[in-house]
């Protein structure tokens, strides 16, 4: 299936987001949205990724 990633297409045969993740390997700390909505840690083992889902990775940015 195809999603797209940080605007970026991606194909993938991940059926849910830790899946996807464990494909990607984003460095750490990073947070999750699919389709414009957080998804909270606790909830990427459940779920479930789409065609044409839109994902973003999301890292803290620091500095001053």
């Amino acid at each position: 299936m195809h999603v797209i990633i940080n605007l970026e297409p991606f194909q993938t045969s991940a059926k849910h987001l830790q899946e996807l993740i464990s494909e990607i390997t984003p460095k750490p700390p990073f947070g999750i949205a699919k389709n414009g909505t957080f998804i909270p840690k606790s909830a990427y083992g459940e779920t479930p990724v789409q065609d044409g889902d839109k994902i973003e990775v999301i890292s803290p940015v620091t500095g001053g």
